[in-house]
């Protein structure tokens, strides 16, 4: 029997707590710290995305100092635009990060975002177990109300073209059968709620029995 279970990492960014200089300026140093990254081959905002974002709200700010008609509600409007695509990002990062849950720390880091803290015992736990030949046994956390998206892959894990919807269900425990044995197969999970999907969760993988 394989078995294994992981704490999920997450991003921090803090924008809310930001003064607007503050806010493009944080943008200004993730691109800074994204740029040749090796852990981060494709990045979804891509950097000239953010950097774009960063230079709009810059100077919709500058404007916004001379009280003109419009300018505070311009400078609104790209504060939703920049927080938009740097949560966007932040998602991409914590895909990357928690493929590789041994680093998944460091690759955040690296990315010049801070890790959310969160009490060791409400952190989010996946367990994928190969518990019979051909068959694995899925396990998330349970939400109230909520269907329970599992994606697969068995390729790379960090490539997205390799990634494709495996099931969706309704509770959060499931078996699923008709796997190929002695395969290594990569799980992800989707929380599906009023509110459409959660976030993603850690990548967790097992070799089918």
């Amino acid at each position: 029997m394989s078995t294994k279970k992981v704490a999920i990492r997450r991003v921090a960014l803090h924008l809310s707590k930001m003064t607007v200089p503050q806010k493009f300026q944080f943008a200004r140093a993730v691109v800074a710290a994204m740029t040749g990254n090796a852990h981060f081959p494709t990045p979804s905002p891509t950097l000239a995305v953010i950097t774009t974002d960063a230079n709009n709200l810059e100077a919709a700010h500058t404007a916004a100092q001379t009280r003109a008609k419009g300018t505070a509600a311009l400078t609104q409007v790209m504060v939703k635009i920049l927080h938009l695509d740097m949560q966007a990002l932040a998602s991409y990062v914590e895909n990357i990060a928690n493929a590789d849950p041994n680093n998944a720390q460091a690759i955040i880091l690296s990315a010049g975002m801070q890790i959310k803290k969160s009490p060791a015992a409400k952190l989010r736990m996946l367990e994928v177990i190969a518990s019979a030949k051909g068959q694995v046994t899925l396990t998330c956390p349970s939400t109230r109300g909520a269907s329970y998206r599992w994606d697969i892959a068995t390729g790379d894990p960090t490539i997205e073209a390799n990634w494709k919807v495996y099931v969706v269900v309704k509770q959060s425990k499931t078996i699923q059968t008709g796997l190929i044995s002695a395969t290594v197969y990569h799980f992800r999970q989707w929380t599906v709620g009023s509110k459409g999907l959660g976030p993603v969760s850690q990548v967790v993988s097992t070799t089918v029995l």
